[in-house]
């Protein structure tokens, strides 16, 4: 099951209106429940639990560690009244699996009492960096984002890009840092190369485009060797060791949020 699970990239959704089913207690918009996953530039909104749920019980068959949870948007989650309502939730019902080395970075949470919530799981235990909670930080200034349920069929509502005067625009910060020995080329180690992919081979899927972090040097991603933590790319950059990485961005530095100003 492991070798055949995990390592899937989710990007561009739109995820919301979840509703409590016939068969259980409520409902998240997504859950996650294996490894090594990449969700990222997803909007997570009007679910009846939380957007979502990394959730274990003993019936299940993995661990759930090394996901990689960056620049999403959620936006009034946790519509029913049960429970703490979050954003982002955690929870081991039962048996010995773990919830661990989870990265959760440059995400927005708005209209929820707290953007994590977790049961039995050790927040700890996670990365966080990046993230912006509009319930404590201030209003993320989205376009059009009521907190009421809209149309569900209406494909643009809400509308979560940012407004001009948003102060979600250069939140964010890098994914990961250049392990190499300051110098040039077109291939060096990062700490952790989960945050990208190269295309994994799948017709017309090119690799990221990632850019050193606070300098204008971009480059295409050719190829990831997961174990290693070496990368290559499509053109020469320069670079520093602990150097930050991110995927590409417009302004000083990345918006936090499923989408740049």
């Amino acid at each position: 099951y492991i070798e055949n699970s995990g390592r899937n990239l989710f990007e561009g959704n739109r995820i919301a209106y979840a509703a409590d089913p016939s068969d259980n207690v409520g409902a998240s918009g997504m859950s996650l429940t294996t490894s090594k996953n990449i969700v990222r530039y997803n909007m997570f909104y009007y679910n009846d639990m939380a957007g979502l749920t990394m959730s274990v019980t003993r019936s299940y068959c993995q661990d759930i560690v090394y996901n990689k949870i960056y620049h999403n948007t959620f936006l009034h989650n946790y519509k029913n009244e049960r429970g703490p309502k979050c954003g982002l939730a955690f929870a081991i019902y039962s048996g010995d699996f773990i919830i661990k080395h989870n990265s959760i970075r440059n995400n927005i949470f708005f209209g929820h009492e707290k953007p994590f919530g977790s049961y039995r799981v050790n927040l700890e235990d996670q990365i966080f960096a990046g993230n912006w909670d509009g319930d404590s930080l201030g209003d993320p200034k989205f376009v059009n984002a009521p907190s009421s349920f809209g149309d569900p069929m209406d494909p643009g509502l809400p509308d979560l890009h940012l407004k001009p005067d948003s102060p979600c625009k250069d939140k964010g910060t890098y994914l990961t840092t250049i392990t190499s020995a300051s110098g040039s080329g077109t291939s060096f180690m990062v700490a952790d190369a989960g945050y990208f992919i190269d295309g994994w081979g799948i017709k017309g899927v090119q690799g990221d485009e990632i850019q050193l972090f606070q300098t204008s040097q971009k480059a295409r991603i050719t190829s990831v060797n997961y174990e290693t933590g070496l990368i290559s790319v499509n053109r020469k950059l320069n670079w520093k060791q602990g150097q930050g990485l991110s995927l590409s961005y417009k302004n000083k530095s990345p918006d936090a949020g499923a989408f740049e100003y």
